[in-house]
């Protein structure tokens, strides 16, 4: 039985079928990303971060989907980012309320973030 699976996997495997087992990469990531903040190129992790999260709400794209704790990642990551800009007050806002949505007991300090959030 088990040789029946092994050559059937390889059959679709020559035929070009992709393997339903494979997980596809998530569309960033997060050690990256927080050595990106931790450096202070808030441009980089502004820009990664909100294109993965575009790419999470398109269906299609070959990234999976984000997981919880990868949309809590962004939505604290661009909250704290937003914030440091007077202009974009509403869009730090909304990412925060989109964070905690998901994890209500959500910390941000260890973004050391300014005493204006």
């Amino acid at each position: 039985m088990r040789s029946n699976l092994n050559f059937a996997f390889l059959f679709l495997l020559f035929l070009g079928v992709p393997y339903s087992g494979a997980v596809a990469a998530s569309s960033f990531k997060m050690n990256e990303v927080t050595a990106s903040y931790r450096d202070g190129d808030f441009e980089v992790v502004r820009s990664t971060l909100e294109s993965a999260l575009k790419k999470d709400l398109v269906k299609g794209i070959d990234a999976r989907p984000l997981n919880r704790e990868e949309r809590v990642f962004a939505y604290k990551h661009l909250g704290v980012i937003y914030a440091a800009n007077p202009q974009d007050e509403g869009r730090a806002k909304n990412m925060f309320i989109k964070a905690l949505e998901i994890s209500p007991r959500l910390e941000i300090m260890d973004l050391y973030p300014s005493d204006r959030i």
